[in-house]
């Protein structure tokens, strides 16, 4: 993703929430800022599709990101409490979740990563992370994590 401008520090933060942090796309796209803790280093959200409160930790990686995006490409959106914003005019929160599927599908067909007749997308990402996780963390974290 190249990060050189505005859309590029918004969508590297869309895939990077995904595939560092499992986010569901629904709870990527409706993160607020009132979600972010910088003195605990933490992301605490409520699940959209379960209703279950999530705690997980700030990566550095994604404090980073979120930061560039915040700082050089987030557009002035008012008193706006959603973190990510559509590229163009007016400036206001993403409307649903079909944005970030949309985000990360790009990202993973220029990245040349799409397999034939498998799915793709924000899932695919979880997925993998979870599958990752299961070799150094408890079934139980991570089904916690998953909110199963």
């Amino acid at each position: 993703i190249d990060r050189s401008s505005p859309i590029g520090k918004r969508n590297y933060l869309v895939v990077i929430l995904a595939c560092r942090l499992g986010l569901r796309a629904s709870d990527i796209a409706y993160l607020k800022f009132k979600n972010i803790d910088w003195e605990k280093n933490t992301i605490s959200i409520i699940q959209v599709k379960n209703g279950r409160d999530l705690t997980l930790p700030l990566l550095s990686d994604v404090g980073n990101a979120l930061v560039d995006y915040l700082k050089y490409g987030r557009k002035q959106s008012g008193e706006e409490e959603y973190i990510l914003l559509t590229a163009r005019p007016p400036f206001g929160r993403f409307t649903n979740s079909n944005i970030v599927t949309h985000i990360v599908q790009r990202a993973i067909l220029k990245a040349g990563l799409r397999k034939k007749n498998r799915r793709f997308g924000p899932h695919a990402l979880r997925h993998s992370l979870g599958f990752h996780m299961l070799g150094d963390t408890g079934i139980n974290i991570i089904t916690e994590i998953y909110g199963h």
